[in-house]
């Protein structure tokens, strides 16, 4: 017996119904998407693994406080290809 939460969808009709595809995936239906007969991609509903914290990263990134400042003039050029004249490259 076939699942009634599982079907099976031509890649062009996929294109063309996108929309009433992600409707029956939300609704909890599992999509697969075939191209010649042959599955190529699933769709499943998307499943929160939990609610979000936010500040969970807080501490782990230092910015230095001249992180905005000027480059150097060599580093500046550099970016750009040139170098300066005193430069063996």
């Amino acid at each position: 017996m076939r699942d009634p939460l599982r079907k099976s969808i031509d890649v062009r009709e996929a294109k063309t119904h996108l929309s009433q595809i992600l409707e029956q995936v939300e609704a909890g239906c599992e999509i697969a998407i075939t191209r010649g007969g042959r599955p190529r991609a699933r769709l499943v509903p998307f499943e929160r693994t939990g609610k979000r914290r936010l500040g969970c990263d807080a501490g782990l990134v230092a910015i230095a406080a001249d992180f905005d400042a000027p480059l150097p003039d060599d580093v500046f050029a550099g970016m750009w290809g040139q170098h300066r004249s005193d430069d063996p490259r």
